[in-house]
């Protein structure tokens, strides 16, 4: 049989499939899709959601019916009627488990907006309390070091990944369950399946479901840094920001592609200039439109207001410092007349976008881009401000997103 399995660059309900396909030594097109592409493929898929298992031409949807499937082919699938029904209704107890805590990663993956702190107080820990004794009960009758009698099952893969998500993010719910930890630790020890374990990427701290490993390098200003770091602030992913002094740049910038900054290292492979960056991330964390032609629209919104930016750029450096020059030549020359220029044109698109964003899409990478730029202005001169207050209102709506305007508070207040 010809096996292709569909779903997010993420382990999620894909990876028990995954990690079974690898197990039995079984080859599989791993077919990872970003949140980019979802909605053309949405409608293509029997119930709109994934994973999606294809078996000869023939789609499969249902996590739990790919699994099942999977285990009758694969022998991971009790010989006895009753032990197949006490490894389906362990499997159901554990899925019950994984929906009380299931929005906390999503929210940190960066898929969802939502307090996780919140999340990991009022349902992550009381799920673990109620949930986490009956499984250790089960593991100890058992007597196979796995979630049944009958051995090791297609269950066991489900509930390594769903239990061992918790027990690698709270190492003190790894102390606290030393039987689910050893028990997570054996599926994961699997000839076949430990391969695939140690050469999938590794994951940090809590955010160790994300698959990536990210790296920001940028001078301690806002600058062309800054949307960056919006975005990753907006989607609660981690990275480190790492900040360069002028002092340090001449030595640094021979070892970057093209000798600027910024640059943003993926699992140590660096992505240089920042249009690149942004619209990369926004791969990744949900902020690309699906449809191809508003992704050509947020582009050409982005490469206007850059136009605009390049305008007004030496004022702002001049204005901090790192430029010799005639700042109010600057003003008067430059930025007032492009911004007699440019404004009225960006008004023209906020209002005609309906969703208070720059286009019907909603909120892009574009937004955090604009939302700077734009706002290095509106928030520098209260005249424009005034003005012009529907690029006001939009700049104050991207920099209010809650995990954003933690950071806008806390950033030093610089111009630029």
């Amino acid at each position: 049989m010809g096996y292709k399995l569909t779903y997010f660059g993420i382990r999620g309900l894909g990876e028990p499939a995954r990690l079974m396909f690898k197990h039995a030594g079984v080859a599989f097109e791993d077919n990872v899709i970003d949140m980019a592409s979802w909605p053309q493929l949405k409608g293509t898929t029997p119930f709109g959601q994934l994973p999606v298992l294809e078996v000869d031409g023939k789609s499969i949807a249902q996590s739990f019916a790919i699994y099942r499937f999977l285990a009758s082919k694969f022998g991971l699938a009790p010989g006895d009627a009753v032990d197949q029904a006490m490894a389906d209704s362990i499997a159901d107890y554990v899925l019950e488990f994984d929906l009380k805590v299931r929005a906390y990663f999503v929210i940190l993956l960066g898929m969802r907006q939502g307090d996780k702190d919140a999340e990991l107080k009022d349902k992550v820990l009381p799920a673990i309390d109620q949930h986490f004794p009956v499984i250790t009960k089960w593991l100890k009758a058992s007597g196979s070091g796995y979630l049944t009698k009958a051995g090791l099952t297609w269950a066991d893969f489900f509930a390594a990944e769903k239990l061992g998500n918790v027990v690698y993010a709270f190492s003190d719910a790894a102390a606290k369950y030393p039987e689910i930890k050893a028990f997570v630790d054996k599926v994961y020890s699997l000839p076949n399946v430990k391969s695939h374990i140690d050469s999938r990427p590794k994951y940090f701290f809590r955010e160790y479901l994300i698959a990536m490993v990210y790296k920001l390098t940028y001078f301690g200003v806002r600058g062309y840094g800054e949307p960056a770091r919006l975005m990753f602030k907006h989607a609660g992913v981690a990275f480190e920001d790492n900040v360069v002094d002028m002092a340090s740049w001449p030595q640094l910038k021979g070892s970057t592609p093209f000798g600027q900054l910024p640059v943003l290292e993926v699992d140590g492979k660096p992505i240089a200039q920042s249009f690149a960056i942004y619209r990369f991330l926004a791969t990744k964390l949900g902020l690309s439109p699906g449809d191809a032609v508003d992704q050509a629209l947020t582009d050409s919104i982005a490469e206007y207001v850059k136009e605009f930016d390049g305008k007004v750029h030496d004022y702002f450096i001049i204005l901090l410092g790192f430029m010799q020059g005639d700042k109010d030549a600057e003003l008067k020359d430059k930025v007032l007349p492009a911004i007699d220029q440019y404004f009225p044109v960006i008004t023209k698109w906020l209002k005609a976008s309906g969703t208070g964003y720059l286009t019907k899409a909603g909120l892009t990478w574009a937004d955090f881009f604009a939302a700077e730029k734009l706002g290095n202005v509106v928030n520098t001169f209260s005249d424009v401000a005034g003005k012009y207050p529907e690029i006001k209102a939009f700049v104050d709506k991207v920099y209010s997103l809650p995990n954003v305007k933690g950071h806008i508070d806390s950033r030093p207040k610089t111009p630029y």
